[in-house]
Parts: C-alpha cells; structure tokens; sequence
C-alpha cells in the first residue's frame, strides 16, 4: 500500500510541476531526503505523509479513494 501512496504523491507532485526540492524546501528537510522518501527508501511518518498531503493540495478521498491499489499490492499490506 506504501508504494501505491507514493506513486500517488509523485504522480500529484510532477501534475503541479513542483520539484523534489520544492517539496524538500516545504518539508524543511534536504532534497536527498526527499527523495528517499519518495522512492521508499526510508519510513515515512504519518506526519509527514500528512504534510505532504497539505502542500499537494490533497485529501484522503483522492489519496484513498479514487482509485483502488494494484491488485498486485491488495494482499500486501
């Protein structure tokens, strides 16, 4: 489910033309951070997960809901 949450967030970030360190900037944490954020290489907290919702413009209906998660991932969690 993690990984469809950040495919979500890096599809909404590139949509709103914002850079890794636009993001990075707004989180007040480095643009290597982000990255390994965006790409699941560390945790993300449930803070920042809300924060980036925040700076997306985006709320749990469009994070959760308007798609359901690859079938691939549904039993993965």
């Amino acid at each position: 489910m993690m990984h469809y949450i950040l495919a979500k967030f890096t599809a909404k970030r590139l949509e709103k033309g914002y850079s890794q360190e636009y993001m990075a900037s707004c989180l007040k944490i480095t643009q290597g951070y982000y990255n390994k954020l965006e790409n699941g290489k560390i945790e993300m907290t449930i803070r920042t997960m809300f924060k980036i919702m925040e700076i997306l413009e985006m709320d749990t209906a469009e994070l959760f809901g308007n798609s359901k998660a690859p079938e691939n991932q549904k039993n993965h969690n």
